[in-house]
């Protein structure tokens, strides 16, 4: 009998320390896996996550969750600094091509250089809100907290917009139905988008051609209508133009040059309002059509 208490005890310790044993790797493993993803991330690998057991985890599968969890938010974080970094490096060439475009109208005009010394102070101020507008941006909770007259916003695009087109011989006509057309708006978010419209459709008509503009209700909505004369997108590629960094492969993108950032500004400013934006070819150019919900008086 004693024998046998004696082989129950020594199988039991051997079960035992077998299970350690097993225990003791398979946490050794988790942890060398998560040191592994810990050092990817470190080393700049924002896709680096840990496998995760949906049943029957334990507290290792709970560590993996929080590093998961931490790694989402930074990844998040970085690409909204990084997304930041590119709207301002887009956002500020557009009053700067409107004070090289004053800047040039002076020294050639020397009999107009107050006009133009006020559209300098007027653009310059332009750039400071602009900033400030774009940082604000990041740390906003989205509320739309004001109302917004796109007929008189869209007066002032036009005339900036003509002021810039003028050097090379393009214009802007723009029509509306009403004198007022009211939306709710945040900040200055929907004004950079629509101007990042109407100065993709400026910078693609060609020289002699004019950008049209129209503003028009639609029922429950105003309809926003910008036509440029230029070379168009290919078919396949339309839905596209509005992503991050895309570029068509044309000359339409070629002779202009930039990073496939000002539509996706767009795109984002109008979805955050509550609207749409779409765009096809008409034979004769690129049409882009916004649409945003009308608010009462």
């Amino acid at each position: 009998m004693g024998s046998s208490l004696w082989l129950r005890i020594s199988l039991a310790v051997v079960i035992s320390g077998l299970l350690c044993f097993g225990l003791s790797r398979l946490m050794t493993r988790r942890l060398k896996a998560l040191q592994s993803a810990s050092r990817r991330l470190a080393d700049g690998d924002l896709e680096a996550r840990l496998q995760v057991r949906q049943r029957g985890g334990d507290e290792t599968d709970e560590l993996a969750r929080d590093f998961n969890s931490m790694a989402q938010q930074l990844q998040a974080r970085i690409e909204a600094q990084k997304r930041l970094l590119g709207d301002v490096s887009h956002e500020l060439r557009s009053p700067l091509a409107r004070l090289r475009v004053a800047l040039a109208l002076a020294q050639e005009h020397p009999a107009d250089t107050a006009r133009h010394l006020q559209r300098i102070e007027r653009e310059t101020e332009r750039l400071e809100e602009l900033i400030g507008e774009l940082l604000a941006s990041q740390a906003a909770d989205g509320a739309l907290d004001r109302q917004l007259d796109l007929v008189a916003l869209l007066r002032q695009l036009t005339a900036d917009a003509s002021y810039e087109g003028n050097a090379a011989d393009k214009g802007v006509v723009f029509q509306h139905d009403s004198d007022q057309a009211l939306v709710a708006s945040r900040g200055d978010l929907l004004r950079r988008g629509l101007e990042n419209i109407l100065r993709n459709a400026l910078q693609h008509t060609p020289s002699g051609t004019a950008v049209q503009v129209s503003l028009e209700a639609v029922g429950g909505e105003y309809q926003l209508r910008v036509e440029d004369s230029g070379s168009g997108v290919p078919e396949a590629e339309l839905d596209r133009i509005f992503d991050e960094f895309y570029r068509t492969d044309t000359a339409r993108a070629r002779d202009t040059g930039g990073y496939g950032l000002g539509l996706a500004i767009a795109r984002r400013a109008v979805r955050q309002h509550g609207g749409q934006i779409r765009a096809r070819n008409t034979g004769s150019g690129l049409l882009v059509t916004v649409t945003l919900p009308r608010i009462s008086v």
